[in-house]
């Protein structure tokens, strides 16, 4: 449900501003043609190409307030960029204007309060580099590049979520400019029903100049551990999964992952994380990698800022993408031989299946305190489709397109934060499950005329 603009109707341009809104700005107003326009309009998925009339670079909160203002005043569709990592693309527009927030990157953190204040251009590498300083941290995704305001507003999964819970659930507050350009904040003590929809709702309500994050004393080096099979024992390595992921602890997760290793062909990965005690973390890690007869085995200890980095090349930005992500409740036989039926005929080597324990803290955070809906699931699943030639754009996205058609069956709803271009709007419906009714009347509170809609959008 992302809307487009209206290309019959007269497109933004920069000659369209206002003088007053411009000379009100502490950013700039970026023209197509110009190196940093080129920077804002170039996304994580190389699939996507949009051309706005305009982008206006942001440096704080009042340059938002400013755009938002005359926007609400005109109607002007815009869209927000934040880290640009979302594979919808719904960053950009064709011909209407961009807000562009990618600038702001303060970071603040309380050692003694253990909580951070971000702005939305922070990507989660830079804030492991501000609280990993002080031994804290808190969920932050599974790329380091991926933006903070893009993926808490969604939801958050990430690898510390069964230690932690979600990102969406250690966000305790935030500062947003809501249409018409009026200040707003959401904490437990001011507007606590608009917190819980930003708690996995989306950017639907306002656009955040700042999110305030709960942070957790982490100074220990992550434990991993990774063992390889070739596909044929997909069923034997399944059997195993199930089992270890029903006895896991808090601080394990484990993930069982499809893909093509170059050299070795099509192979299954178990990927395990410890982040509690290293000591005891080597013989729980051990426990997993060491079933059946794997092709290779690695055990090793790292840093957590280390750590977060070790997907960031094969997920690399500038890749051509198309996903298709869902919750699990069960791993049955019949969904594992959807999955590998599938695998064996995959058009692209670069491309991952995924399949993610839940479980753990998420379950045990009340499903009343964040519009997230989807923390009873057992697992996810992401199916990153990853190419580079456009030529091959067709046979990716029609295959990932046939795989979902094998697997939708068996899943319990989706994500919105991983939801790709052209998606039907009963999918974005399905993401925000049982919170979409209460969402929706955050919405008409807060941007009754619908002035955010490049997102997933709420209505």
């Amino acid at each position: 449900m992302t809307a487009e603009l209206d290309l019959t109707s007269q497109s933004v341009t920069a000659e369209s501003l206002p003088s007053t809104l411009v000379r009100s700005l502490r950013g700039r107003v970026l023209e197509p043609g110009t190196a940093e326009y080129e920077r804002v309009c170039t996304l994580y998925n190389g699939m996507i190409t949009k051309s706005p009339g305009v982008v206006i670079q942001c440096l704080g909160p009042a340059d938002v307030a400013e755009v938002l203002r005359w926007a609400d005043d005109t109607g002007v569709p815009f869209a927000v960029r934040a880290g640009g990592h979302n594979v919808a693309g719904n960053a950009l527009n064709d011909g209407g204007l961009v807000l562009d927030v990618s600038s702001m990157k303060g970071a603040h953190v309380d050692p003694s309060g253990r909580t951070i204040r971000v702005q939305p251009g922070v990507n989660w590498g830079e804030f492991d580099r501000e609280t990993q300083g002080f031994g804290l941290t808190t969920t932050g995704g599974n790329i380091s590049s991926t933006g903070v305001a893009g993926l808490t507003l969604g939801g958050g999964i990430g690898w510390l979520m069964r230690k932690h819970g979600l990102a969406c659930d250690s966000l305790i507050g935030a500062d947003l400019i809501t249409p018409g350009g009026h200040h707003v904040r959401a904490d437990q003590y001011s507007n606590p029903e608009l917190l819980w929809g930003l708690r996995g709702g989306g950017g639907n309500f306002g656009v955040v100049t700042a999110f305030d994050f709960e942070l957790h004393e982490y100074t220990t080096p992550v434990t991993i551990g990774v063992a390889t099979y070739p596909v044929d024992a997909l069923g034997e390595v399944i059997g195993h999964y199930r089992q270890q992921t029903r006895e896991a602890d808090d601080d394990l997760i484990i993930a069982i992952n499809l893909l093509t290793i170059p050299g070795q062909g099509p192979s299954v990965t178990l990927f395990s994380a410890w982040f509690g005690n290293p000591e005891e973390g080597a013989k729980v890690i051990n426990s997993v990698v060491g079933f059946g007869h794997p092709t290779n085995v690695t055990q090793k200890q790292m840093a957590y800022r280390d750590f977060h980095c070790m997907f960031d090349k094969t997920f690399a930005s500038g890749q051509r993408n198309y996903w298709k992500s869902g919750f699990f409740n069960e791993l049955t036989d019949d969904l594992i031989g959807e999955l590998a039926k599938h695998f064996a005929a995959v058009p692209s080597q670069r491309t991952v299946l995924a399949v993610e324990q839940m479980g753990g803290a998420i379950t045990r955070i009340p499903e009343s305190s964040a519009a997230f809906p989807h923390r009873a699931s057992a697992f996810s699943f992401l199916a990153t489709s990853m190419w580079q030639n456009p030529a091959d754009d067709q046979k990716n996205v029609s295959w990932t397109r046939d795989l979902w058609s094998g697997i939708e069956r068996y899943t319990t709803g989706v994500y919105s934060n991983f939801l790709s271009t052209g998606e039907a709007a009963t999918q974005v419906v399905d993401s925000y499950g049982a919170s979409y009714e209460r969402l929706s009347k955050l919405k008409k509170q807060y941007d009754p005329q619908n002035l955010l809609r490049y997102n997933q959008n709420i209505s």
